[in-house]
């Protein structure tokens, strides 16, 4: 973990969306897949939905910005609940994995993509490495919990970061995988994970379809327009 750098930041993005009201708008868009039709893209791209949406992201934006200084990095959620033993727990231990991909990758298959997005994962997610990064989760909670007052808690967290120990990426996916709604789900046809963020994918799986629900933090639509023709550039059907 100690061997990961920054990635290329949007910061224009953000200022436009700081410095003018008319642009500062939270916008979300819905992209639909169908279940089977995807994973099979998946699987047959040595991939997940993650490793896929992450691979035509770097795709979008290396076309995008032509001018950027440092490598445009992903950052995919994962929970290491299986990696440390606990597979069953009901604690958040969902942590960050970071692939970062160089300027030499621009002309690699879709295949290349998602084995070397596959592989950053796995090793990331190793035991050793879930167990170190899991416990230095647990250490940091134990420490703002023996903090006495709230302005200690508070400076505390401020100082030592939690998820992504202060990295910088370029875009993030976060798949849930297949959720549960009992009964629900017969009168449930989709559904959105609402956050605020910039270049957020937020997945969900639900009956036969997968959700994707774009997020950006500015009313632009180039982005979103720029990943739709990567959609259609391999065929996977929205």
């Amino acid at each position: 973990f100690d061997r990961i750098s920054d990635g290329e930041l949007p910061l224009a993005d953000y200022m436009a969306a700081f410095t003018n009201p008319e642009r500062a708008l939270d916008c979300y868009y819905h992209i639909e897949f169908s279940q089977k039709e995807f994973m099979a893209k998946a699987k047959t791209s040595d991939g997940s939905p993650a490793t896929l949406l992450s691979a035509l992201m770097f795709r979008m934006l290396y076309k995008m910005w032509g001018d950027k200084k440092l490598p445009i990095q992903s950052k995919i959620m994962h929970n290491f609940r299986n990696e440390v033993g606990c597979p069953n727990t009901t604690c958040d231990i969902v942590r960050s994995v970071h692939v970062c991909y160089p300027d030499k990758m621009a002309d690699a298959t879709l295949d290349r993509l998602c084995t070397v997005t596959r592989g950053a994962v796995i090793l990331q997610t190793q035991p050793e490495n879930a167990i170190y990064d899991g416990k230095r989760m647990f250490d940091r909670l134990n420490n703002a919990d023996n903090c006495t007052t709230l302005e200690e808690k508070v400076a505390y967290c401020q100082q030592n970061k939690g998820i992504s120990a202060s990295v910088q990426d370029s875009f993030m996916v976060s798949y849930t995988g297949w959720t549960k709604w009992g009964d629900m789900i017969d009168y449930i046809e989709t559904g959105d994970v609402i956050t605020d963020g910039h270049l957020m994918l937020e997945v969900m799986s639900l009956n036969d379809k997968i959700g994707v629900t774009f997020e950006q933090v500015v009313n632009d639509t180039r982005y979103i327009e720029g990943f739709i023709r990567e959609l259609e550039a391999e065929e996977i059907p929205y």
